[in-house]
């Protein structure tokens, strides 16, 4: 759907003047904090700029591309930009966000660990939060956090699929849901006995369903 020179990956092809947010469904007791409603940390001409620049392209699956937003004068955290596709509901990816943002809290709360192997042996496990939404062109943005940490995609040295398929099992069993699969290429690490990043925790977000 998108134009030739218009961006990489999607049919996304220009700003809203206005931030939209989801309402969201506050998780009990949990002590997570949402948005409410307001602009926290990006503005549209941020998303603009970024979006017609294709070298701040990161890289892009099913659901979304990524793009590398660059940090302000004095910005000491460095953020991402999901641009997502047209094929997703908006009651779904908000099912996905809420999610994530819950199993980001609780990976803390309950100091969350996985062995990996031999070579990078427990390593501590982060879930990466959705910190906002915005609309852009009628379609949502997410922004969260950038890991520069070593991708576990491609890693030769190491096996992830096992600890993976353990982790996405305990974490659907932990929050009541079916769907969380935790691929190498949505996980970064930092090395032995360090952590282990999780940037998504669906390689397709239509298969999160909340079991009943």
């Amino acid at each position: 759907m998108s134009k030739e020179g218009e961006g990489p990956f999607c049919p996304i092809l220009s700003i809203e003047s206005f931030p939209y947010f989801y309402p969201y469904e506050q998780p009990k007791a949990s002590g997570i904090h949402l948005i409410s409603g307001r602009i926290l940390l990006m503005d549209t001409e941020r998303i603009q700029h970024i979006y017609q620049d294709a070298g701040l392209y990161l890289g892009g699956g099913i659901d979304s591309g990524v793009c590398l937003i660059p940090p302000k004068p004095g910005e000491t955290k460095r953020y991402v930009a999901k641009f997502y596709k047209d094929h997703l509901p908006l009651s779904q990816l908000n099912l996905y966000t809420r999610i994530t943002n819950e199993a980001s809290h609780i990976a803390v709360a309950e100091q969350w660990n996985l062995y990996v192997d031999t070579h990078y042996g427990k390593l501590a496990v982060r879930v990466i939060p959705t910190e906002e939404i915005l609309f852009h062109n009628n379609l949502p943005v997410g922004i969260t956090e950038q890991v520069t940490a070593k991708s576990c995609n491609g890693i030769i040295d190491c096996e992830f699929a096992q600890p993976f398929r353990q982790l996405s099992g305990f974490i659907n069993d932990r929050l009541g849901v079916s769907g969380v699969n935790i691929i190498p290429f949505n996980a970064r690490v930092t090395g032995k006995h360090g952590t282990l990043f999780i940037t998504d925790l669906c390689d397709e977000i239509m298969d999160l369903r909340v079991n009943t």
